[in-house]
Parts: structure tokens; sequence; C-alpha cells
């Protein structure tokens, strides 16, 4: 061994712990004039400051032995042997073995995605390995690139510490003495390396006596403070702090007892400071830099191993109060002068109290082979190493450093990725060495969480890197506060990583299921660069979640509505692992908008793998099969994504974790339930109900609301139905449409109130479900038609909600008060096609009044049908129908269907419906009132629609027909028009277009003297389409094509009139003049004639105008019958407007004949104009300029000074 002397305090550091943390290694003689701004930095300076270390380096070349021997307070003997004494007898005596690193941080690289680990493969706790197997060649996932592709980074040496007993006087300086030294003489540790058994968590009684006892590391530690502080300051200070800290502690004892409050608590710190204050004053070395740190560290800990001594209870209650104690229980680097492994990278583990370690002191040949020395940790002296030994990560330089979070949320993470980031490491000292940390659960002090050690399987050192066989398991309710790691194992040979699994505890939304992410840092063969030949061992990564809470019930407690807008009682995930997923920081999920990016929070930010969708791809998303018990015990079978939440995410930033899987995709929170049938509601007590709650379901999406009731080991989440696409069994088989769905969410009035125990409480007609998007209803394959129903009505409801009470409703509103608005029911529902039956029923009634639809089975046919029975009491707006033709006869209106197939054959469908309407007159706008015993319309699948139409008959001076208004005049001609009216089958026509029923009545020729009036008729018809377009009644005086002749002497002329008019006013009007003059002579060798002929023609209806006149001259001339000559003149202007459009045309021709004899000829000239009209009058937008023209109008004005 070569021997070197070193100051540690003076030695210039250089080592990359030192860089990281940027804590800076002063002088002993510069402390003064460093200012105390940490009190971890005092663990540098325990047990070594005011110490000249020795430092002796070992090298043996056979077995690769490789250490650097430090010493604290021991010497060279100068007699020989060499062998090192202790300088001083009354001080502590130590020995560190200083080992190279023991390991390395590689580049990992991401593993490829799927298959799904199938059950029988690894252990569907913490499966290890997927479908393909360990070491088999693969060539998927990440690229690698070129040879060195893997970043890697070493560790900082390790380090084994031995104190020697005090039996021994010497150490001879050779390989074999100092060897067996480092087997047999007590380790050195850290304070946090607290032994296993019980009594480590501050809430327990009587652990701080026990670890200020002789044999624990904290006496050790107290006893370096004093040393320390005695060669910093002097003896007197040491003894001053002492006896200071002796005489509060007896005081505290005293004066309190029992729980402290938070008086209490101020009124301890208040007596500590005081006294500490004192000290500063009679000593002014503890004013000053590292001295006044040490000496208030020193001071705390005397203070607390006093009060341990006389009162367990207040010595666990006081280590907040205390300044400078929460320091020492907290994770700190650890002093120079205690063991400490950095095995793996970046993370300082420690062995316990009671391990030892085992190694060879000579070099051992196998077969002309020497074994590489080593030294492995053993639970006992006489232990082997394969036995599992307890251990601790005390610290880590990631522990609570700023950006750590930031950098594992880069994709890829920075420096770069492996087996272990910043957060991994910090959240492992945490659970084994978070001595002060508090339990997500509890809000008080001192903590009770226990931190527990890792099993070391096997843990062995040598000078080519490290051996770690090891595995951590804490309970997930039981973790420190914004910790999620709940599994750590870690596998590495030679310094280099082999199999890495870190479990990180959390849940899936919105149900909230308990599930864990795992991540798995494997060594695999892989062929380089598609070289099969060529093989090279790559550190692959991969993602998966296994499920940890298969079922999870719901009964609505911590929800506002308690739960009742969930219509499930348990979820049950069938999907216990998924398969290889993408990396979370790949798929984190999105802030809300007005929320903040949990992930880049300032304050306080949570790992991206906390919030993340689980994907396959990066456009598919994982989705878990899963099965859902409604509340009537119906189970159905869905699959959609769902979101993992870690712990981390869900105690800080729930309502934000929460509103972002609000804000997510539809995508990624709807699922197809493909017509399951799903409880919406609790069924009643009897089974005859009218609204069914259980209905079909084409689909549903979720969302995520507050659960009060959630601790902080709980999801803070509670799932609902935001919407879902339902299917009324009635309505379709009604409609006869499998494919009619209505899109339903919970409505305010049920989630409040649910069903109420009485009629006169809230939500009393028992309303359900309420539709986003009322449903029009219509009651045939095509719903522009209504020969399901009849051409009497044609009923297009509007379904906007459910009642348990009575089914389908139209007014939510009306239903929850135990009311029905028929307005809100039928909407735009029409009789007659075009009177809205909302205007002729009452406004109001109980539910026992609203229509009914039913849907049963009869025999072995399934059956739906649909009832409703009113009496008509009101008007309609434009007073067409008049109800209760006379006193005591009320109108009556009735509808029913019946829709049926046989059991299993629902395509041999069979529907029958019947309309009736008793009683009521037809008033069209005073021209024609019409008045009806029974209109009836029915139909049948198979057969033609049927129709009775019963007209009043006669009597009384009473008809079934009244002409008004300007044709009063032919009320006299209703004698003559058969009382049983257009009944069928007589003038009835019955198309698929519509009804038709007509009569026509020629009126006899009047002729008096040269006055002639011939060819007249009147008609009238009576037109139902089937359509919905509107009722018509069409009157006419004579036709078109039949005009009537009027003539008198030589003029003549003639002409027809037709009037439509329909329930939404007069429709129609056409009409048509003609005049006309003709004379002619005969002079026997000559004879001619001239003829002049005119009229008008006028066609009016709602779309369209169209007026025509014209002028015809003829004449003709013959001479002897030989020669004759004709000319014809027509000219005529039209104007015809349609559709908005409007055109003018006018035509001119004329024609002349000629012949003579057997010769004859003609010419003809032809000349036709037209003129383009504007679409329509110009309105008052189109006569504005543009914005920027008025704008700049607006400008061009001086502004006006207000008064």
């Amino acid at each position: 061994m070569s021997v070197r002397k070193t100051d540690v305090v003076t030695r210039k550091s250089s080592s990359r712990i030192s860089k990281r943390t940027n804590k800076k290694v002063v002088t002993s003689s510069k402390v003064s004039a460093v200012q105390a701004t940490d009190h971890r930095n005092f663990w540098s300076k325990i047990g070594i400051a005011g110490y000249e270390q020795l430092v002796l380096q070992g090298r043996r070349p056979d077995d690769l032995l490789l250490f650097e021997l430090r010493v604290i307070n021991l010497k060279v003997a100068p007699e020989q042997p060499p062998r090192l004494i202790p300088k001083d007898p009354n001080r502590e005596s130590i020995i560190i073995l200083e080992l190279p690193a023991q390991h390395f941080g590689e580049q990992a690289f991401l593993d490829a995605t799927g298959p799904e680990i199938v059950e029988g493969q690894g252990d569907t706790d913490f499966p290890d390995s997927g479908p393909n197997g360990k070491n088999v060649p693969v060539d998927y996932g990440e690229p690698t690139g070129n040879l060195p592709f893997a970043k890697m980074r070493m560790a900082q040496p390790s380090r084994l510490a031995f104190v020697m007993p005090e039996d021994v006087d010497s150490l001879p300086l050779d390989y074999s003495s100092v060897l067996l030294a480092c087997k047999t003489w007590p380790m050195h540790l850290s304070s946090l390396a607290l032994p296993v058994p019980g009594k480590f968590a501050l809430a327990e009684k009587g652990w701080l006596k026990e670890a200020f006892s002789k044999q624990n590391s904290w006496a050790i530690t107290s006893k370096f403070a004093m040393q320390a502080m005695t060669t910093q300051a002097s003896a007197r200070v040491t003894s001053a702090v002492r006896a200071s800290a002796t005489r509060v502690a007896k005081q505290l004892v005293q004066n309190f007892s029992g729980k402290i409050t938070q008086r209490s608590r101020q009124q301890i710190n208040r007596i500590a400071n005081t006294e500490f204050s004192l000290l500063k004053r009679r000593y002014s070395k503890l004013n000053y830099g590292d001295i006044s740190e040490l000496g208030e560290t020193l001071f705390a800990l005397i203070l607390i191993k006093q009060v341990a001594v006389r009162s367990a209870e207040l010595a666990a209650g006081i280590v907040e109060v205390i300044e400078g104690l929460k320091y020492v229980f907290n994770p700190h680097q650890p002093p120079a002068s205690v063991t400490a492994l950095e095995l793996p990278y970046r993370l300082i583990t420690s062995p316990l109290p009671g391990s030892h370690w085992r190694h060879l002191e000579q070099s051992l040949v196998h077969n002309n082979h020497i074994e590489l020395w080593h030294t492995g940790l053993a639970s006992s002296s006489l232990a082997t190493t394969t036995n599992k030994t307890p251990i601790r990560a005390i610290w880590s330089p990631d522990y609570e450093l700023d950006g750590i979070v930031a950098a594992a949320n880069m994709d890829p993470p920075r420096p770069f990725r492996m087996s272990l980031d910043g957060p991994d490491r910090e959240a492992l000292v945490k659970l084994m060495a978070g001595y002060t940390e508090k339990q997500a659960s509890e809000n008080r002090y001192p903590p009770s969480y226990k931190p527990l050690p890792a099993q070391a399987d096997r843990l062995i050192l040598s000078s080519i890197g490290g051996l770690i066989d090891a595995e951590g398991s804490w309970d997930y309710r039981t973790l420190p506060a914004g910790v999620g790691l709940e599994q750590w194992r870690h596998l590495a040979a030679q310094g280099r990583d082999q199999y890495v699994r870190v479990v990180y505890s959390g849940y899936l939304y919105p149900f909230g299921h308990s599930a864990s992410l795992i991540k798995v840092t494997e060594r695999k063969f892989e062929s380089y660069q598609n070289n099969l030949s060529k093989r090279v061992a790559v550190l692959r990564q991969r993602f998966f979640i296994v499920v940890r809470e298969q079922v999870k019930t719901f009964n609505g407690t911590g929800h506002e509505f308690k739960g009742r807008n969930f219509p499930f009682s348990s979820i049950k995930i069938n999907t216990r692992v998924t398969p290889n997923l993408r990396a979370p920081v790949q798929s984190a999920i999105e802030p809300a908008d007005g929320y903040l990016d949990l992930f880049n929070d300032a304050q306080n930010p949570v790992p991206k793998r906390s919030a993340f969708w689980p994907m396959v791809s990066s456009i598919t998303d994982f989705e878990f099969e899963l099965t859902g018990e409604d509340i009537a015990g119906k189970r159905s079978s869905f699959s959609m994504p769902l979101l993992f939440v870690g712990v981390e995410a869900n105690q800080a930033k729930p309502v934000h974790v929460r509103e972002a899987y609000n804000a997510a995709s539809n995508s990624r929170r709807n699922t197809d339930f493909a017509g399951s049938t799903i409880c919406y509601a609790p069924l009643p007590g009897n089974a005859d109900i009218q609204g069914d709650p259980r209905l079909p379901t084409a689909t549903m999406l979720f969302r995520g609301a507050e659960d009060s009731s959630a601790t902080a080991l709980d999801p803070h989440i509670y799932p609902e139905m935001e919407n879902a696409d339902i299917s009324i069994r009635a309505v379709q088989r009604m409609l006869n449409d499998p494919t009619a769905k209505l899109n339903v969410h919970f409505p305010a009035t049920y989630k409040q109130n649910g069903f109420p125990a009485s009629l006169n409480g809230n939500n009393a007609g028992e309303l359900f479900l309420e539709a986003t998007t009322p449903f029009e209803m219509g009651f045939s394959e095509d719903k522009s038609k209504s020969d399901s129903l009849g051409a009497i009505a044609s009923p297009s409801m509007g379904i906007a909600g459910l009642s348990r009470k009575i089914g389908p409703t139209g007014d939510p509103a009306k239903v929850a008060d135990n009311t029905f608005d028929p307005i809100a029911f039928f909407n735009d529902a029409k009789i007659l096609g075009g009177i809205s039956i909302a205007e002729l029923i009452s406004l109001t009634g109980g539910l026992d009044d609203a229509p009914k639809m039913l849907s049963r089975e009869v025999g072995e046919k399934l059956e739906a049908s649909f009832d409703w029975h009113t009496t008509i009491t009101q008007k309609d707006s434009l007073d067409i129908f008049i109800h209760t033709p006379k006193p005591g006869l009320d109108t009556s209106f009735s509808m029913h269907g019946v829709v049926s197939a046989p059991i299993g054959q629902v395509n041999q469908v069979t529907a029958e419906s019947l309309a009736t309407l008793e009683n009521f007159k037809i008033n069209l706008f005073g021209f024609i009132t019409i008045w009806f015993d029974r209109l009836q319309f029915s139909t049948k699948t198979g057969s033609k629609p049927d129709v009775m139409v019963d007209l009043h008959p006669l009597s009384n001076n009473e008809g079934p027909v009244e002409f008004g208004g300007p044709l009063e005049f032919v009320n006299q001609l209703s004698d003559i028009i058969p009382m049983d009216g257009f009944s069928d089958p007589p003038n009835i026509a019955v198309s698929p277009s519509g009804l038709t029923a007509s009569y026509s009545l020629a009126i006899p020729s009047v002729q008096v003297g040269i006055f002639a009036l011939t060819n007249m008729s009147i008609g009238a018809s009576f037109s139902l389409p089937f359509n919905n377009e509107p009722m018509q009644v069409r009157f006419n005086f004579s036709e078109r094509q039949n005009p009537f002749s009027l003539t008198v002497s030589l003029f003549g002329g003639g002409g027809f009139f037709a009037l439509g008019i329909g329930t939404t006013g007069v429709e129609e009007i056409e009409a048509s003049l003609e005049f006309g003059a003709a004379i002619s002579i005969d002079l026997g060798v000559a004879s001619g004639g001239v003829e002049v002929k005119g009229g008008v023609y006028f066609h009016w209806m709602q779309e369209s105008v169209e007026i025509s006149g014209y002028v015809r001259l003829h004449g003709e001339l013959s001479i002897i019958g030989l020669i004759s000559a004709s000319l014809t003149f027509n000219l005529s202007l039209s104007y015809l407007k349609e559709n908005g459009e409007s055109v003018v045309w006018g035509e001119a021709s004329l024609i002349i004949e000629v012949e003579v004899l057997v010769f004859s000829g003609s010419v003809t000239a032809h000349c036709r104009r037209q003129f383009a009209g504007s679409d329509s009058d110009p309105t008052f937008l189109d006569l504005m300029p543009a914005a920027s023209d008025w704008a700049e109008y607006c400008n061009a004005f001086a502004l006006e000074e207000a008064a």
C-alpha cells in the first residue's frame, strides 16, 4: 500500500456530486466567512472536521483488488511492521474503504408496443416478460443507431466505513488485516440507516430513545458532532451547548406532557430559541457560518436525546418544533465518514445495523484462474451472501432538486432515458429514509409513516462494478404524500443493468379502479443493423398497466347527486394486463381550457406518467374490456379507453386531471353498448309501469365529477353519464325502424330529487331522462307521409324526455310537475293537413291524460301500440276548425295504432291504425263551411286505406255545406247536393299520393232572344294529401278545358273560374275571359269575312303568378270560288313570376295564304321578344353600402365636440 496524507476539509473537490449539488467545500480557516444557508451542510463536517486524514492506496493486480483506504483519528505507528494506531484514544477511530464506481447509468431505448400478455404468460401481479420470452433476438422498437449508440454516465466511488472496536488498539497495514477488519469491525452508518425492527417512525414511542443508544449510529453522530464543535470552536463552547440543551430538556419535560398542541408548539419553540440566543450572545463563535449551523444542530441533537430518555411521546412531538431537528431527520448527503454506496447510479444506498461484509482476505486460485476479488453483504457474520439483507436508499442528488420532474417529462427524458429517472430516485429516498414524511391520508405531526427498507437478495461490490439484486415493496395505502412508486426491483451485474422494474400506483379514470403502471427496463439481444450474425445487448424499456382492483362498486357516497346520473352499481375491468404501451410522456393528457398545465406548474409539477392515455400506437388508444352491472342487476359488456392517473396527480391536481378528462375527445369517453339493455332509474315495486327505465343503449358518453368522500388514498373522481343514445322499443316497433335512437341525459330534477315518495314531491311525474335534442317521431316509413295513422292526423311528435310514469313525453318540465302539456308533446303535429293539434285541445291536465305508448307480448307476437283519446274544446288560431257544431254535440278525436310481428320474425310486421274525428265543421275563411259528422281513416298492412267521410244530413235548414262571402249567392245550390256528400265509394279516388272526393253539376243553358248562355257547370272537390300538405277544397264555375259560352248577336265570349282554398288560406285562383266579334258578307261573285278575338288568362298560386293577354285578327276573301286569300294576325303578351324570378315575353305572328285553282301557298312571319325581370324587390340590406365604404363615409365628417 502507498500512503499519502490529505486534509479532507482543505481538499479541493472535483467530484461530480459536488458539481451536481453546487455545494462549495471550503477550508476550516475560512469557515467563519461562510453564512449558513442549509442545515444539511453540517453533515459534511461531522466526524471529519479538523482531522488530518490519512489516505492509503491499495492495488492487488492478481485479483484486481483496487481501493483507497482513508482513516480518521489514526496514524502510522513509528515502529515496524507498519500499523495504524489511534491518534486520540478518547475519540472514535474510523477506516473508510473507498471502491471504484459500482454502477453505470446507461441509455435505454423504447421497446415496441403490444402484443397483449395473455393468461398464463408471466405473473399477472407484476409480469416480468412479454410473450416472446427473455433474450429472444428481436428487431423492433426505438432504433438504436450505429455503435457506440448507448450513452453512459459513471457513478461516484462507493465507500465502506468501519469503527475501530474498543478492544482493538491497532491495525496492521497489510491487505489481509485491512480486509479482515472490513469483515469484523462494526460499520459506521448514516444516521438514516436505522434498523428494520419496527421502531423507526417518529410517531412510534420509544424509538428515539433507542436511536441514541450507544450502539446506534445516532449516538455516534452525536458524539462526532460534539467532537467537531470542540475542534472548530472550543471544548468550553461544546460544554455550554450541552448544558444549555440539557437544561431546556428538563424544563420541557416538567412543563409539557401528552399531545402537543399548536399553542404548546409555539411555547416550546420560543423556549428553545431564547436559550440558544443566550448562548450566541455569550459565545461569539456561534454567530458565524458553519459553527453557528453546527452549534444549532448539536443543541437540537442533545435536546432530543435528553427529552427522549425522559418522555418518548414528548420527544416525538417536538421534532418539527425545534429548529434544526427536521434537517437531522430529513434525507441528506451522507458525510464522508459513513458507509455510502452509489448503487444504482445517483442513488446512495446503505446497509443497516446488523449486516456485515463477506469476502476473502487472500486471492483465490481455481484451476490456474484467479477469482475476482469481491465482497458481499450478509445479514449476519455467519450468513452467506445469498441471504436477503435490508438496505435503504438514504440520499440522491435528485432529492428535492428543482427541474427533475421537467427533465423526466421531456421526450426523450434528460439527459437520456435510463432505468431510473430523477423522480424515481427521489421517491425511493422518501420511501426508505423519509422519516419526516407524512402519509397522504394524515395531516398531523409527528407523522406516522414508517420508511421500509428494500431487501437485497445479493449485493456484491468489486473493482469492476457491483452486483445488486434488490427489491422493495410498499403498501400503496401507506405511501408518503406525493409518492406513487410502490415497488422497485433492480438487477444489475458488473455495474450494468440487466432488469429493472418500477411500479407506480394509480387509478383508471373515470371509474377509479386501482391500477399500477409498470416500467420495465430489460437487456435484450438484438441483431445489429439487421445483421443476424452480429448481436448486441440493448436496454429496452417498456410500459404496461396491471389492473389491481377488478371490480369497483358505486353507491352514490360522496357524489353531489348520490350517483343518480350514473346508471351502474358496479364496473368490472376484465382486462388484467395491457400490452406494451407507448411511453407515457408521448400520450400525456392535455389540460382543460382555463386550467394550468399540471405538468409544467412551476410550484408543484407532476410527472407525465401520472396522467396519460394508454396507447398502443401514435393514433390508437388501448381499449379495456369492461362489464357494467346496472342498478337492476343487468350486466352489459363494453370496451373503451381509460385514463391512467397516478397517485402524484390524483393528490396534487385532482381538479385539473378531472377537468382534463372531461375535456378529452368524445372518442375516448364514448363507448358502444351495441344495443344492450341498461336500467337508468330504479324499478318500482309493481311491475306495471308505462315508462320502463330499462332501455336498449347504443352508445354512452362518460365524464367525471367530484367525489367529496374521497380521501388522499382514493381516486378523486365519481363517474357520470354525460349522455347516451338509447332506443325506445315501443317507438321503434311503432315506426318499424330499428335504428331510431334518442340522445338523452339525466335531467336536473331527477339528479337532485330522484323519485319522490309522494305525488306532492319534486319530480312527481318521475322524469328520469331528458332528450338532448327532441326526437321527431313520425308514424310511417317515410316521415313525410301520413298513411300509417291516416290522412286525418299526421303526428310528428317531439319526444323530449322519458318518464317512468307515462313513458315518452314532449315537455319534461311539465311532466316533472305531474302535468301534461299537449303543445309540447305534439309539437307541430297537424290534423287535416294544416291544423295544429296543440291548438285544439286543453292546455293543461294530469299525466293520466297524456298519450301512452305500450310494448308487450301477446301470445306469440310482439305488439307495440299507441292510444290517445281527447275532446276538442279549443279553437285554432285561424278559426278554420269549429268544434261543437251545436250545443250538446262534442267534438272527439282519437288515435290508435298497433304494430305487431311474430316472435323471432320481425321482418313479418303488420300494422293497423285508426284515426277518428267526429262532430266538427271546417270554415275555409268564410267561403265554404263544411259540417262533418265523422271523418275516419283506417289502414292495415296489405290493404288499401279505408276512408269514411260523413257529412251532416240536411235537416231543419241545416245542411252539410254552406257558402259565404262572395259565394253566398250559390247557397241555393246546396239543395241539390246529396246528403251523403262525398262518402266513399261514390266519387272517391284514393291513390298513394292522397285522397280526392269531388262533385260536378251541369247547369241548363239559358237562351232569350239574341242572348244565349250555354255550357255552364259548377263543381267542388275535397283533397286530402298523404304527404302533410294542407287539405284543400276547390270550387269551380265551368272548367278551363270546357269553358262557358256567352253570345249576344254578333258578339260572343266565354271563360271559367276556379278557387282553391286550404287550411292555410286561399291557395289558388284561376280565371279566363274571352271576347270577340265576327261579320261576314256574300255578294255572289265574291264573299268574305272578318273576325276579331281577344282574351285574358290569370293564374295565381302561392309560389307563382301568370298573366296573359292576346288579340287575334283574321280576314278572308273568295272570288267566284277560284281565287281565295286569307290573313291571320296574332299578338300576345305574357308575364310569369315563379320561385322569386319573373319574366315577360311577347309574341307576334302573321300568316298569309293565297289559293288559285289547284295552286296554293302561304307565308308566315313570327317574332318573339323576352325580358327577364329581377329576382325580387331589393331589400334594405341590398341598399346598404359595404362596411368599409360606410366607415369611410363616416370618417369624412369632423368629430363633434361634446357640449
